[in-house]
């Protein structure tokens, strides 16, 4: 009986342990495609916000040459 008993907890134990390393590795994972998701936002913020501010700058840079022109 105490034979069985202790093979029940153990066995317990082990099903308990493994649903805490699958839901720890499922957190990750989902926390990685987060962090994933973040970081390509982060790059395409970036992205777009330089080639909005290289179109600014060209245009600045386009519209004072063209002001000394005329002048």
């Amino acid at each position: 009986l105490l034979h069985c008993c202790t093979l029940a907890l153990l066995q317990s134990c082990i099903v308990t342990y493994l649903h805490c390393i699958i839901a720890l590795l499922h957190y990750c994972t989902v926390a990685l495609f987060i962090v994933q998701i973040c970081i390509v936002a982060l790059l395409h913020c970036s992205i777009v916000a330089l080639l909005h501010y290289s179109t600014v700058t060209l245009f600045t840079v386009a519209l004072l040459h063209y002001c000394t022109v005329a002048l």
